[in-house]
């Protein structure tokens, strides 16, 4: 897994826990800017995608 501090998305979990090899996923967000916030509520997507301060907040739940 890539640092907190690199620049790059974290989150993003994907899990194979359909029994015919579907695939399912969750996607958190975590750290991020506070440019890349203000986006995500001016479009909306904050309200449809959990956004953490940390990535140890995002992985806990």
């Amino acid at each position: 897994m890539a640092s907190a501090d690199d620049g790059v998305p974290h989150g993003a979990e994907e899990e194979q826990d359909e029994p015919d090899g579907e695939w399912s996923g969750r996607l958190r967000l975590a750290g991020a800017q506070d440019s890349v916030m203000r986006t995500l509520e001016i479009v909306g997507l904050d309200t449809v995608i959990p956004c953490y301060s940390t990535l140890h907040e995002a992985l806990a739940v």
